[in-house]
């Protein structure tokens, strides 16, 4: 089994989702490879996938991502860090409940990323999600749909 690199997981935007059609939030939470490559090369991979106009990231930590996940695990959330400026993000429902829009009012547009991080000579850094607990988040946000309704 070569899953030396781990998984992510693209939450893709879009309001208008259907949340009780299990087929929909299944092609809106799709479970990745972790893409393997230097950290560049990684980072434009996470660009393409986040939005076509997505040039750089920021590293969101929200609070309800973890009370999904377990502490052996961590994770963070990936977004355009200009999404606010780019006319093709659309509103993540998804995201922007973990980023607790409904508290604060202010929504995260586009796709995003759940990535793993590991302590790295440099602090913390990106790195994949072990496939069974990829699986496991995954599971758990597409469940998200009931808190969106």
């Amino acid at each position: 089994m070569s899953d030396k690199t781990g998984k992510m997981i693209l939450i893709k935007d879009g309001v208008n989702i259907d949340i009780f059609d299990d087929k929909n939030m299944s092609d809106k939470v799709l479970m990745l490879d972790y893409p393997e490559g230097t950290n560049m090369e990684q980072l434009h991979k996470f660009y393409k996938l986040i939005g076509k106009e997505c040039e750089i990231v920021e590293a969101v930590h929200p609070k309800r991502l973890y009370t999904l996940t377990e502490e052996q695990y961590p994770v963070m959330m990936l977004v355009d860090e200009e999404y606010l400026y780019h006319e093709t993000a659309q509103i993540n429902p998804i995201a922007s409940y973990l980023y607790e829009t409904d508290v604060h009012g202010h929504p995260i547009n586009g796709n995003v990323l759940i990535v793993g991080m590991k302590k790295g000579l440099d602090g913390m850094e990106f790195c994949g999600i072990n496939a069974e607990q990829a699986e496991e988040l995954r599971e758990r946000l597409i469940a998200i749909r009931q808190h969106l309704e």
